[in-house]
């Protein structure tokens, strides 16, 4: 969810599209999906972790450096590790907008049930069965 959410704010249909797929292969309700395109992150929608992670990942890429109170709240929730993780998820996604949306990445021509289909057996192959989350 955070990737769609960095996705959206940057306005990279590339990486949204691609990530919309992984996000509903691991279980992510349409809904959750549909209000992160529309950028309504607030509940009842999501959990209280999951608007902390949100808040993080805007400050993160508003302010560079997430205030404390924001800081505090995350680590209500998620370890220093998960912390690390998700500033890597924001530099990442942010380098890949720019890339997408400056190269003008061409989408992948490919309906959406075969690339359901495809990223199943993908990440199943890697060790991680969509089936189980």
């Amino acid at each position: 969810m955070l990737i769609l959410h960095i996705s959206q704010r940057s306005k990279c249909e590339y990486a949204w599209r691609q990530n919309a797929i992984v996000a509903k292969v691991m279980g992510v309700e349409d809904q959750q999906v549909a209000a992160i395109r529309q950028g309504a992150i607030a509940a009842p929608r999501f959990t209280e972790s999951e608007m902390a992670a949100f808040r993080f990942v805007d400050e993160a890429m508003d302010l560079i450096e997430v205030t404390d109170p924001t800081f505090a709240r995350a680590k209500q929730f998620f370890s220093d590790r998960a912390l690390t993780e998700i500033l890597y998820i924001v530099g990442a996604y942010m380098f890949i907008a720019r890339i997408g949306r400056t190269a003008r990445v061409p989408f992948d021509r490919m309906d959406e049930e075969t690339a359901l289909a495809a990223t199943t057996q993908m990440m199943a192959k890697h060790g991680n069965d969509p089936a189980a989350n």
